[in-house]
């Protein structure tokens, strides 16, 4: 399973199909550092950060340092629009994957993202691509108002140096996503018809497609609020918690 570690539950877009935990606070530094010190004891070898927006944690820095001085593979989940203002956290990750779910500015905004999301990316994306040892990924979230846009991220695929492009279906799994369900769910005969489409075009990096039942046991998660869980029938079950027990049988 990969291990992700969702540091928040703020963000900084207010995307109606997103499946993050809410929460009213971030933890304190001293527990974000008990966390990854437990991470590092446990002999963990590769992290994804996520969120909300694990760029607005005011210690992420300092964790992201940490982890990378201790051997950790860092990937970092992110819709780029703080990069800007973070470039020195750059060299200490192996990967960040950017979330766009279409190129097209009003589709965006329809989904929360804002209407400067897609130059957003651009210019994050322009900043990456100057690390060479930085692998570049996209994230794309297929619901019923991008539908037939998904496919148009192709040409931004094409022309930059993307190692890899995820396709989810929407997933009402928690908070936002489940409120909305019914607006953004795509059937699995839609989501086929996406896959059909993408795979007929000739790109130089690897796809791949989740649907619900590939996301199924693929991830273990450590919330905002310290709890590690995993997702299994649209239902997140809480193995225990990562700040007061011990939970090294999970990482073996």
């Amino acid at each position: 399973m990969e291990l992700c570690w969702l540091t928040t539950g703020r963000c900084n877009q207010n995307c109606y199909y997103c499946d993050r935990f809410h929460s009213s606070r971030d933890l304190k530094d001293e527990e974000f550092n008990d966390i990854l010190d437990k991470l590092i004891q446990y002999n963990v070898k590769q992290l994804t950060f996520g969120g909300g927006e694990s760029l607005m944690v005011d210690c992420f820095e300092k964790i992201v340092k940490k982890a990378s001085r201790n051997g950790i593979y860092l990937k970092l989940v992110t819709n780029g629009q703080l990069i800007p203002y973070h470039i020195n956290i750059l060299q200490y990750l192996n990967e960040v994957t950017l979330s766009i779910d279409s190129v097209d500015d009003t589709i965006n905004a329809k989904l929360g993202r804002g209407l400067e999301h897609y130059s957003n990316i651009e210019n994050a994306i322009n900043i990456i691509s100057c690390y060479e040892n930085i692998r570049l990924n996209i994230n794309s979230v297929v619901t019923k108002i991008n539908l037939n846009q998904v496919a148009m991220i192709k040409d931004m695929i094409k022309k930059f140096r993307v190692t890899q492009w995820r396709i989810f279906r929407f997933c009402p799994l928690r908070e936002t996503a489940l409120k909305n369900q019914l607006k953004y769910e795509i059937t699995e005969d839609e989501f086929q018809k996406i896959k059909n489409s993408i795979q007929a075009i000739e790109l130089n990096c690897e796809i791949q497609f989740r649907d619900y039942a590939d996301m199924e046991n693929r991830y273990l998660l450590i919330t905002p609020k310290g709890k590690l869980c995993v997702s299994k029938n649209m239902q997140d079950t809480v193995i225990g918690d990562m700040l007061k027990e011990d939970l090294h049988r999970w990482f073996v």
